[in-house]
């Protein structure tokens, strides 16, 4: 009782806290809610490791997004035909932004905004890499192409740790 009544300090405590609660006292008398309260546990043992590292999953992405914009603004300013010469202007505005170290983002909100806005123009790239290659060349085009997937690679791969199954801290 002791244990339980001890203050967590931090979210992922907590959120472990209530799961380790609710598979030792509400799952072995759950009878037919059983199923639905282990859906609660595996999803509050996914919660728990998400908002840990979500953050820095989120600020590492926007990072690369970064980068890879400022790549596809270097091999398309010179173009003076659409979709390029508007995208390219959109991205440039973006990247004059101020960027900020972690610290400056207080909210998970705003990081997730720089990263929609950001993820906004690599989509509009890809788009445009696909239905209008042509202007920019057949060897810059692929090498767009290459750098957008190796973007998506980078990012399915940091983004893993959200995807799989999370094991609880305390399973007893």
């Amino acid at each position: 009782m002791v244990e339980s009544m001890r203050m967590k300090t931090t979210t992922r405590a907590l959120i472990e806290d209530l799961a380790k609660t609710l598979r030792q006292r509400v799952l072995p008398s759950a009878g037919d809610a059983a199923a639905h309260v282990q859906g609660v546990i595996a999803g509050l043992d996914r919660l728990a490791v998400r908002v840990e590292l979500e953050g820095e999953i989120v600020w590492s992405d926007i990072a690369d997004q970064r980068l890879m914009l400022a790549a596809i603004e270097q091999e398309t300013r010179q173009q003076d035909v659409e979709p390029w010469k508007g995208l390219s202007a959109a991205i440039a505005k973006e990247l004059d932004r101020v960027w900020h170290a972690p610290a400056h983002y207080p909210e998970m909100a705003v990081l997730e905004a720089e990263n929609r806005r950001l993820r906004a123009l690599i989509d509009q790239a890809l788009a445009a890499v696909q239905a209008a290659p042509e202007p920019l060349g057949e060897k810059r085009a692929q090498r767009l192409a290459k750098a957008l997937a190796g973007y998506l690679k980078r990012q399915a791969d940091r983004e893993a740790p959200l995807r799989v199954p999370a094991q609880p801290a305390d399973a007893t």
